[in-house]
């Protein structure tokens, strides 16, 4: 994930759109980020979302936007913490199901 991904996270939540889990689920089996025979539940999304933030090189993310923000003062705020917060109040909807595996 970049800086980018990140971004739009807060943007996301920030605004309470939900996450679609099916779409995402389906998202990351095609690009090889989901291994098959995983579901993509909320629990397991949550976990991996923690696992990026464990990782995640908080001022590489920031350089990742700042030219692209008026106001690049509103990344300032990013940080781990930031992040794991911003990750519990994530909505998650799930609709439909995997056909064919994907």
């Amino acid at each position: 994930m970049n800086g980018q991904d990140w971004f739009d996270l807060v943007w996301y939540v920030g605004r309470k759109v939900p996450l679609n889990l099916t779409h995402l689920e389906a998202c990351m089996l095609q690009s090889g980020h989901l291994e098959p025979e995983t579901t993509l539940d909320e629990t397991s999304l949550r976990r991996l979302l923690l696992e990026k933030i464990e990782k995640l090189p908080i001022t590489n993310a920031q350089e990742d936007v700042r030219r692209y923000l008026r106001n690049p003062v509103d990344i300032e705020i990013w940080s781990r913490d930031f992040f794991v917060a911003v990750s519990r109040q994530l909505i998650c909807e799930k609709t439909g199901s995997r056909k064919n595996g994907v």
